[in-house]
């Protein structure tokens, strides 16, 4: 989206997959890691994540703004980042249900106060209907269900990619474009 790096200020990485986000952890901008033993922790990066919310609201209509892009065209305001992998295995986690219940108010809320939410699931079932409605992009990788591509990506689409690792659609500006 053309912000430069010093606009990103953290990562949070909440790992309920393979572990292989682990990697990212010795990164600059990486703000913390969490798995699944850390249920303390992930509560209270959420609770924070609800904080900064609030705070970057009041920080806007201070300076009579609405939202994250006109801010940082009158100040720096650093990116959030939170990742989630594997958001089925984040929703059998203890707390987990309860926080994807009201998923989509986080997405909402934080999305124009300049905090993204990058989740990965293996099924377009794992996240619920009012929580997809808030997704912005959406990338879609090798689906377990072949056929439900048009749905991951919130456009009519009767192509099938090759079941080839890597491969993947994705949409822009309307288009259903493959990689690899």
């Amino acid at each position: 989206d053309g912000y430069a790096n010093n606009y990103i200020s953290s990562n949070y990485l909440i790992d309920f997959s393979s572990g292989l986000i682990n990697s990212f952890a010795s990164m600059p901008h990486c703000g913390g890691l969490y798995g699944q033993n850390d249920e303390i922790e992930i509560k209270k990066l959420l609770a924070m994540i609800k904080d900064m919310v609030a705070e970057r609201k009041a920080l806007f209509t201070q300076h009579d703004v609405s939202n994250y892009d006109s801010y940082i065209q009158i100040a720096p305001l650093p990116m959030i980042v939170v990742v989630i992998d594997n958001i089925a295995g984040f929703n059998a986690f203890k707390d987990g249900s309860s926080f994807m219940l009201n998923f989509y108010e986080y997405l909402r809320d934080s999305h124009s106060c300049g905090i993204k939410f990058v989740i990965s699931c293996n099924h377009v079932n794992e996240v619920n209907l009012r929580s997809k409605q808030e997704l912005g992009t959406r990338i879609a990788f090798t689906l377990k269900d072949r056929y439900v591509y048009g749905d991951a990506l919130n456009v009519r689409c009767d192509y099938v990619p090759p079941t080839i690792a890597g491969r993947g659609l994705f949409v822009e500006d309307g288009e259903v474009t493959e990689f690899h």
